[in-house]
């Protein structure tokens, strides 16, 4: 079979009109910088309700954005009435000098132990990498992964290399977003979904359109596969 045959192209509302993306089940997004991650994973969040979004970046354009559409910017994840207030929020530490990193690791992973003792949340995390690699949350988000459905938490998580993250991040989740990479080490980690043939999602994967930002959907559990885009006007800039 064709690439195309393999994952036909869909657009963008029907794609989230199949995803049946149930509270507790993770998705992970894998692509290069500037491919349109976070901007996916934004409109994802859409789709629900008490959300914390991590900040490790000194600046970022994404977080700046939903700050000023009302998403308060806080140290801890909220509990009770303040909870109901703010379903929606932001963690995002300072981050000036690298010895802002001490302070960076201890809200972000309070926030990863206040989902996991709360439950409920969706937790955006927009640099495994970083997190798991730089900060030292690994076992955190691995607990998240591996409990998510037994908590009613989803991680929604991404990455640049898929070489260098988590197993748990290609193991766990139900729903994946690929983009377009030739690199021969993260092709073969891609080999590691384990759901489907390994050898059809490295051949779709290679034949993605990074012009268009053109991406691919695999759901796990039944091995589905569809390729599609943001439509511009909901893309924008791309992240």
């Amino acid at each position: 079979m064709s690439a195309l045959e393999l994952a036909p192209p869909i657009s963008w509302e029907a794609l989230t009109g199949r995803m049946r993306w149930r509270q507790g089940e993770h998705v992970s997004l894998i692509g290069p910088t500037g491919a349109g991650k976070t901007t996916v994973a934004v409109e994802l969040l859409e789709h629900r309700r008490f959300v914390a979004v991590l900040g490790t970046k000194p600046k970022d354009r994404i977080l700046t954005r939903l700050k000023r559409d009302g998403w308060p910017v806080m140290s801890s994840l909220p509990t009770g009435f303040a909870l109901n207030m703010n379903p929606r929020v932001i963690v995002w530490p300072r981050y000036r000098t690298l010895e802002d990193r001490a302070g960076q690791r201890r809200e972000l992973g309070g926030a990863l132990v206040d989902a996991f003792d709360q439950g409920g949340w969706t937790v955006f995390a927009d640099e495994v990498h970083y997190l798991t690699r730089e900060l030292g949350l690994g076992d955190e988000l691995r607990q998240l992964w591996q409990m998510g459905r037994e908590l009613n938490v989803t991680v929604v998580g991404a990455t640049q290399r898929p070489a260098h993250v988590p197993l748990d991040m290609f193991a766990q989740p139900t729903h994946l977003f690929l983009w377009r990479t030739a690199n021969d080490v993260d092709l073969r980690r891609l080999g590691e979904l384990g759901t489907v043939d390994p050898r059809q999602v490295r051949a779709v994967v290679k034949s993605l359109d990074r012009s268009t930002h053109e991406f691919l959907y695999l759901h796990a559990g039944t091995g589905a596969m569809f390729r599609t885009a943001l439509p511009p006007a909901t893309g924008g800039a791309h992240r």
